[in-house]
């Protein structure tokens, strides 16, 4: 059982972020104050409008300006592009990817710049340029990659790109340019294997290969998605008074994107976008990405409304009503390590105990309900503490599959737990599922496995879609059985969620970000075996901005406009 100190405070810290009105840049303290932007953007980007007011010029207005305030910032980038383009015709920049697209190009397109900089919430703080300073260091978005330089070599740096404009490409990765620049560029194999499935479809033909260029989809996926698959279809809700208050319930003339529209790649990550136009100058815009900035990693999905202007598309309160609806996703994660201390010679024992069932068992690993976390709404959570018997864990390690709900549960009241940090909300109710086995025995595709069953066994019948909370989360703990230290390890290795619904009225964006938290504490854990009672043992999980191992994520997005629903079905999968 993972047993949080109930005394831990939120990790949460206000972002810390100014203006340099003579450099045109928004500046933070450091790389965590982003990130703590990033996070927690709608209390914070308010900042970002009196910038505005104090000349900040950005690369991408903000969401929810009005047309006149997106109108005068656009023309004023334009402006700051077009003397970067005289300073040097031939820089490759933002500045001469946004102002020379090619000849057939529309003035729309060209300040529909959402394909270089996916994240709007990133993009509203770079100025023209797609600058930002952090602790006292440039950092320069370009179609070659990253510059980084000190606050005082920003001119060196402009000279550099201005004669380098023809040069070779920058080197993968973190690399010294010369004693001023650093440069970076993300590997490509980050995203090399990220893929398009068939949405609500669990059909294994129905799910693209790691590695998936130039495979095609079975003809019974395109013509027969498996949705939903085995279930019957909910009744109808009674109809409301106002038609946009609810989701709707039939979506079949949404459009479900197959893999027939292709990834776009840009030198930070790749993007997948699907497009419902209500009219030629109103559509829902659907994106999910994936993207390295160095500063984080990022991967999100978003939906956003928008209305052509004479300037271009941009972001528009014209709908009633936006949602982001993530249908199902499964998340699992690397490098996630915690330690167990073993202090007794009790505690020893059984792990011999457990070691020797494990070991002479046909699937040399044991899947249990370990605890269940319910949120009691105020800040506090009751915990279902389960404690298997060393025969349910034989029992357990000899059946493929196998997924126990141990008989003996305890209960342990007012514990206070911050889980919204791993599933950007905090959800009604989470249960943890450890997995006990040698290392070489539980697989990738054991973990993928195991969420999907823990998720089905356990969540399904709470999958009531909640604008407020989660309805429930699926936490897997790998615990290692290696018997070579007492310093054990534990890992959390995978979490899951569905329904999950991101909803907003008379605003023009819902977006949903796939968080792996940076500091993510727990600071004590009890394991608890009927034949064996654990004491408590300290430790402490910390993770990182790193990416997500592997995903899969059913995603639906909608728009109330004009007296009706339209939108936007696909299915993301990276193995």
């Amino acid at each position: 059982m993972l047993n949080p100190n109930p005394i831990s405070p939120p990790n949460f810290r206000a972002a810390d972020f100014g203006f340099n009105k003579d450099l045109n840049m928004i500046t933070f303290k450091d790389k965590d104050d982003i990130q703590n932007l990033i996070n927690n953007y709608e209390s914070n980007s308010n900042k970002i409008d009196e910038f505005y007011d104090k000349g900040f010029v950005p690369y991408r207005v903000k969401d929810n300006v009005d047309e006149k305030t997106f109108n005068t910032l656009t023309l004023k980038r334009l402006d700051i592009l077009k003397r970067v383009e005289a300073r040097n015709n031939n820089v490759k920049s933002i500045a001469k990817m946004a102002s020379t697209a090619n000849t057939n190009s529309t003035i729309e397109d060209r300040y529909d710049n959402e394909g270089f900089i996916n994240d709007d919430r990133f993009a509203s703080i770079l100025n023209a340029e797609g600058e930002v300073l952090v602790e006292n260091r440039v950092y320069k978005y370009t179609e070659d990659g990253l510059y980084i330089v000190d606050e005082e070599d920003k001119e060196y740096l402009n000279n550099y790109i201005a004669n380098n404009a023809n040069g070779a490409p920058l080197p993968t990765g973190l690399s010294q340019i010369d004693s001023k620049i650093q440069a970076y560029l993300p590997p490509r194999d980050k995203f090399d294997d990220l893929g398009i499935g068939i949405w609500g479809s669990d059909d294994p033909d129905c799910i693209p290969p790691k590695g998936n260029i130039g495979w095609a989809f079975p003809r019974k996926c395109l013509e027969n998605p498996d949705f939903p698959p085995t279930l019957p279809p909910p009744p109808p809700p009674p109809t409301p008074t106002i038609p946009w208050l609810n989701t709707p319930y039939d979506t079949n003339h949404y459009q479900n994107c197959v893999p027939d529209r292709p990834w776009i790649d840009n030198i930070f990550g790749r993007n997948y976008a699907c497009e419902y136009y209500f009219d030629p100058k109103r559509k829902l815009r659907t994106i999910f990405a994936a993207e390295d900035y160095y500063l984080f990693f990022d991967v999100f999905a978003q939906a956003k409304f928008k209305q052509k202007t004479w300037l271009g598309w941009f972001s528009s309160r014209d709908a009633n009503s936006v949602y982001l609806k993530i249908n199902n996703a499964k998340m699992t994660l690397g490098d996630r390590k915690i330690q167990i201390k073993i202090g007794t010679q009790e505690l020893k024992e059984a792990f011999s105990e457990i070691e020797k069932i494990l070991d002479g068992s046909s699937e040399k690993k044991a899947t249990f309900l370990s605890n269940v976390y319910i949120d009691k709404g105020n800040g506090t959570s009751l915990v279902e503490a389960y404690s298997p018997t060393f025969e349910e864990i034989r029992n357990a390690a000899n059946q493929a599959g196998s997924l126990i709900t141990p008989k003996n549960k305890s209960l342990i009241s007012d514990i206070r737990i911050n889980f919204q940090d791993l599933f950007g909300k905090t959800p009604k109710k989470i249960f943890v599922v450890t997995v006990l086995g040698k290392e070489q025995a539980i697989t990738d595709y054991d973990i993928a496995n195991i969420t999907a069953n823990a998720y089905k066994e356990y969540v399904t019948k709470m999958n009531t879609p909640d604008d407020k909370k989660l309805p429930a989360g699926v936490v897997i703990l790998k615990k290692a059985m290696n018997g070579t230290s007492p310093n054990e390890e534990g890992e959390v290795v995978s979490y899951s969620f569905a329904n999950d619904i991101v909803k907003v009225d008379g605003l023009a964006v819902a977006s949903r970000q796939f968080n792996i938290p940076k500091q993510f504490k727990l600071e004590s854990a009890t394991i608890e075996f009927t034949d064996w009672k654990w004491l408590p043992k300290r430790i402490n999980i910390e993770m990182s901005w790193k990416k997500p191992q592997s995903y899969d994520v059913d995603i639906e997005a909608g728009a109330y406009y004009n007296g009706r629903w339209g939108g936007s079905k696909f299915r993301v999968i990276k193995k």
